[in-house]
């Protein structure tokens, strides 16, 4: 007999419920249809979308509220009318709704307790198939309302979109756990049959769900679960798959659901964001070619001030930062930081993970954050991998003269693992070195880079030292020899979602003042000597300085001209 999904075996800790009540309570209202599929444009409140304006409203107890999501999910049938959606939206993935429920559960009466737990309970179908290489048990009906198509190629009696399905669930699980180093999903003894996995294709409102089910046997938060598909993926968004959108949207739809099922080999109370991050990353990393991800990037690149901690559509799309990861270091670092999870909360996973591999998250994010900007038309080819075919960001704010000081303190002030984007065009500044002086809100992590722009070329990323304490520091970034501009990014490293506040001053300064003394003198013509035919230390704070012709180097020719307007009154330099 199943455990209730809401008890924790004995030897459980209770870090599982008291971590997120401490870190998540207020995100429980706030699982809405920002998960659906939709076309742009406004549109119609979903059902989530009325039940948590009831709720706010008064009109529903937090009760009914949880078990009417619930029958959003599994039982749309006994949803009251009115909470009902006026038009049929298929959303990404209903395994959220279902986390909000298994961590409400114990807070709820007895009786919706009982109803809820009867709505998760397992479909029944009349046909099973078990996979080529099994792992799993795949449940369908080929007559009803949750009837799979039949079309069956080879004639053996199994229609071919559940061979298919079961392909591409032995493609995930090797992929997963034998290449990638999941924990295999907790087992759930013989429910569906025997030990497989189970797999049950339905006619959802979703691509698919991963309903966890009973405690596992560790002594943190694991939970063995099984999976719902949709029965035929018709209709469903277009994507890049060359067997057609149909077998793209299966294909991502197992790779991400069954990820959530490793999920809950590690924990399921933490942070709400890391389980949509992650389990899309894993629908790139499985299935590559298909591409459906995009769908959701320009939640990302339209807001890039919003927190990936954010926990809204918003979730989908940055499952970037999981590639970003994987392309610099290796795809193991999730699971490495899942690992951590298991005892602690995702910051703490990514600190440990991170550091194991020489670096840090708040290095990391930072430099993240940079390689957002070069996509699209922007791409340079030495960042993200799919840069191209990613969409862009837009800027916050575009610079023509200096000096110049901007103050954010408005809605679109980044929010914690977010950023804010400032384009500095050189205008009649050409020949200038740009300073810009950095001061982010006093309490606040920051990471202030620069981002050297020029089109067709590999873009140069330049790092500030920010004052942990003061959120202070600067940068010095030449326009010249062959910059079209330059990009502010300031990101804030805050572990919330809240916004941060931050000024900036950019000045246009002149080459040949080798001491940024905003005098140009005898001084400045020995410092450069020494420099260049004594071997002593680079030009403070950057030799570009000393580059009295600005064309990108330091040399004899550069003393000559300084020379020259020192001491015969020769042209300025750069002129």
């Amino acid at each position: 007999m199943n455990v209730p999904i809401w008890t924790l075996s004995g030897g459980k800790t209770m870090k599982s419920i008291l971590s997120w009540l401490l870190r998540t309570a207020v995100t429980l209202c706030i699982v809405t249809s920002s998960f659906a599929v939709v076309s742009a444009g406004v549109s119609p409140p979903s059902t989530l979308d009325k039940i948590d304006q009831a709720l706010s409203a008064g009109r529903l107890s937090r009760d009914l509220a949880t078990l009417y999501k619930v029958y959003s999910v599994h039982a749309p049938e006994k949803l009251p009318m009115e909470y009902r959606p006026e038009t049929e939206i298929i959303a990404r993935c209903g395994t959220p709704v279902l986390l909000e429920a298994l961590r409400e559960m114990p807070n709820l009466s007895p009786s919706i307790q009982a109803s809820i737990t009867e709505a998760q309970s397992r479909p029944t179908t009349t046909n099973t198939y078990d996979s080529p290489g099994q792992y799993y048990k795949i449940h369908y009906d080929i007559v009803g309302t949750h009837a799979v198509p039949t079309a069956d190629g080879n004639s053996n009696g199994i229609p071919d979109y559940v061979e298919n399905l079961a392909l591409y669930a032995d493609s995930s699980w090797e992929h997963e756990i034998l290449t990638i180093g999941w924990r295999e999903p907790p087992s759930d003894g013989l429910s569906g049959g025997d030990s497989r996995y189970d797999i049950y294709a339905q006619s959802i409102a979703y691509y698919g769900y991963t309903q966890s089910e009973t405690a596992g046997p560790e002594p943190w938060a694991d939970y063995s679960s099984y999976i719902v598909v949709h029965n035929n993926f018709i209709g469903f968004p277009p994507n890049d798959d060359p067997d057609g959108n149909q077998a793209g949207a299966a294909k991502v739809t197992v790779a991400h659901e069954f990820n959530h099922a490793c999920q809950y080999a590690y924990d399921a109370f933490d942070e709400f964001f890391i389980y949509e991050l992650t389990a899309v990353s894993m629908e790139e990393e499985v299935f590559d070619i298909v591409n459906d991800a995009y769908n959701y990037l320009d939640s990302f690149f339209d807001y890039p001030y919003i927190s990936l901690a954010e926990y809204s559509n918003h979730a989908y799309s940055t499952f970037i930062w999981a590639l970003y990861l994987y392309q610099n270091y290796d795809t193991q670092v999730m699971p490495d930081i899942w690992e951590v999870m298991r005892y602690h909360n995702v910051y703490d996973g990514h600190d440990t993970a991170l550091v194991a591999r020489g670096t840090t998250a708040a290095k990391e994010m930072s430099l993240f954050t940079d390689w957002n900007y070069l996509t699209s038309f922007r791409d340079d080819g030495f960042h993200h991998e799919e840069a191209a075919d990613y969409p862009y960001l837009n800027v916050n704010y575009t610079e023509n003269t200096y000096p110049v000081s901007r103050s954010q303190t408005g809605s679109t002030r980044p929010q914690g693992w977010a950023a804010n984007y400032s384009r500095f065009n050189p205008g009649t500044f050409a020949n200038k070195i740009l300073k810009v002086e950095f001061n982010g809100q006093n309490d606040v992590e920051w990471g202030y880079t620069g981002i050297g722009y020029r089109a067709g070329q590999e873009c140069l990323i330049s790092v500030a030292d920010i004052d942990p304490v003061t959120g202070d520091g600067a940068l010095y970034l030449p326009f010249f020899p062959d910059l079209d501009y330059i990009v502010g990014v300031a990101t804030s490293l805050r572990r919330s979602t809240a916004g941060s506040n931050y000024v900036y001053t950019a000045t246009a300064l002149t080459p040949g003042d080798v001491n940024e003394d905003n005098n140009i003198n005898p001084l400045d013509v020995v410092l450069l000597v020494n420099f260049v035919y004594k071997g002593h230390d680079s030009i403070t704070p950057i030799d570009a300085f000393g580059d009295c012709n600005c064309d990108g180097q330091n040399n004899p020719i550069d003393v000559v001209l300084l020379v020259n307007y020192v001491y015969k009154s020769g042209d300025a330099p750069c002129e």
